[in-house]
């Protein structure tokens, strides 16, 4: 797999943990955030390829933060994670521009599968 600049955001310090293990393992560069500003402060001084964010995040949701990064990455791929799946609809994910939705308990084979056809 190319080497690809992916920006993981979630709350939970041990998704973001495994993650980061998993993706780099792959030979990506990962970087994570906490929370949707610390997301935009990244995407401010730096460049990505692709993004995996989680739907329930503190002070802004993943469809927001989504939105707010469609400003700067129309074209990229975007990825929503969730346990919440009901929450969400198809006609949401399409209006932010979300890729692909992988529901929690999601296989880490079938994310990185998913991102090997989302990277050049």
């Amino acid at each position: 797999m190319n080497r690809g600049r992916i920006l993981v955001v979630d709350d939970d310090p041990n998704i973001r943990f495994l993650l980061t293990a998993s993706l780099e393992f792959e030979g990506l560069e990962v970087q994570t955030a906490p929370d949707g500003a610390t997301a935009l402060e990244l995407c401010a001084t730096r460049t990505f390829d692709l993004f995996l964010i989680d739907y329930v995040l503190p002070g802004m949701d993943g469809l927001a933060l989504a939105r707010a990064i469609r400003g700067q990455y129309p074209e990229l791929p975007i990825a929503l994670i969730t346990g919440n799946v009901h929450l969400v609809s198809a006609a949401d994910l399409a209006a932010v521009g979300i890729t692909q939705l992988f529901a929690k308990p999601f296989g880490l084979d079938e994310l990185v599968a998913w991102i090997r056809t989302q990277l050049p």
